[in-house]
């Protein structure tokens, strides 16, 4: 496999595809990168700063101005940063961060849509280089020569699905050096809790991979080369637009307290009165598809049963776990705490289905590949 390897990368950058991925690649990522950091007031401003909430007077702060209400002058560790808003944190912490004015969580939903986004870009050029340059292959009579030189149709796939992550991670760390490039350009210093940060990393690169393993598969059992991008297409089309996150919002909104609704309402703002907000536990029930709240170990609000059908809630909670892109739209548009996303299983269960999508596809297009003969 090792010579088909090569061969393959040989091949790669002796094609105009290859170098026409580079240019659109370089100049999309600048191009992206220099406008998401330019849209981003949290980073550089202006933002309104209110001084008197009464009667709503305040300033525009922007450049050096705004370091003041952002994560670097905050005075609190990234760690209960992260935790805000998910699990009590030193009360001195909590206070800082729920001022009104102050940015740190504005600046840790860019950092997650940041990191979450930097696969677009590679998607879809991968969507269009797999069926153009190994779509060739098809034509050309390169794949039939392999076979005829003794390659078993095995090895022929796994090095071209290998060539093809290996070009994925070269695109993926180059948009990557170029967010990081941007954050000292723009003076930043985000707040950085490496456990989440990691695993959203991760993520986006695991999505990034199942679009090429989708897009390969199609091609090596169709031949097709319109068929390759069509299925390329649909994943990169997935991650722009949440296909399937309002399946969790019915589910959400399918659930009803339990028992007196005005009284579990009442009991709730008796505790945020007597113990203040920062004794709340907030979290996501990936088994139920919703949002619970504790105080210690009581739950607050508990939530009865559902006007949904079982059958019809696990269906659609079974399509949003298996929807490669999930964690994807929950940070683009802040449906999910990062932190609870990944204490409470919502990022593993992303990784999972990300996994399962490569797996299956490589299977199956390995299997149907093997199967069918190959014409030139």
């Amino acid at each position: 496999m090792k010579k088909i390897l090569e061969g393959f990368f040989y091949r790669m950058l002796r094609s105009i595809e290859f170098w026409g991925l580079i240019v659109l690649l370089v100049c999309s990522c600048v191009y992206i990168n220099l406008n998401i950091f330019a849209d981003e007031a949290s980073i550089h401003g202006p933002v309104f700063i209110v001084e008197d909430w009464e009667t709503g007077t305040g300033w525009d702060a922007s450049g050096d101005e705004i370091k003041e209400f952002q994560f670097v002058n905050s005075g609190v560790s990234a760690n209960e940063a992260y935790k805000y808003g998910c699990e009590p944190i030193q009360q001195e912490s909590f206070n800082k961060l729920s001022d009104d004015n102050n940015l740190t969580t504005d600046e840790i939903f860019f950092l997650m849509k940041g990191i979450s986004s930097l696969n677009l870009i590679p998607a879809i050029l991968i969507a269009l280089f797999i069926p153009f340059f190994f779509g060739r292959m098809f034509s050309d009579g390169t794949l039939k020569n392999l076979i005829s030189c003794g390659h078993s149709k095995g090895k022929i796939y796994l090095a071209s699905l290998i060539s093809v992550f290996v070009l994925d991670l070269v695109m993926f760390l180059f948009n990557f050096v170029l967010f990081l490039i941007m954050i000292p350009v723009y003076g930043w210093k985000p707040p950085v809790y490496f456990p989440v940060v990691c695993l959203m990393f991760v993520i986006s690169l695991l999505l990034l991979f199942t679009v090429s393993s989708i897009s390969l598969a199609v091609l090596y059992a169709s031949s097709k080369m319109t068929a390759s991008v069509v299925a390329g297409f649909i994943i990169a089309i997935m991650m722009f637009f949440p296909i399937f996150m309002l399946s969790l919002e019915n589910v959400d909104m399918s659930y009803q307290l339990e028992g007196n609704t005005e009284a579990a309402y009442d009991e709730y703002s008796a505790v945020v009165k007597e113990k203040g907000p920062n004794s709340l536990t907030y979290k996501f029930d990936a088994s139920m598809g919703t949002m619970r709240v504790f105080c210690g170990e009581k739950e607050l609000m508990k939530l009865g049963r559902s006007n949904m059908p079982n059958w019809a809630r696990t269906t659609l909670l079974t399509i949003v776990y298996l929807d490669p892109t999930m964690c994807t739209h929950m940070m683009k548009q802040s449906m999910i705490n990062p932190y609870m996303a990944y204490r409470d299983g919502v990022m593993a269960i992303n990784i999972a289905a990300n996994v399962f999508w490569i797996l299956i596809s490589t299977a199956v297009g390995a299997f149907v590949f093997k199967k069918r003969e190959i014409h030139c």
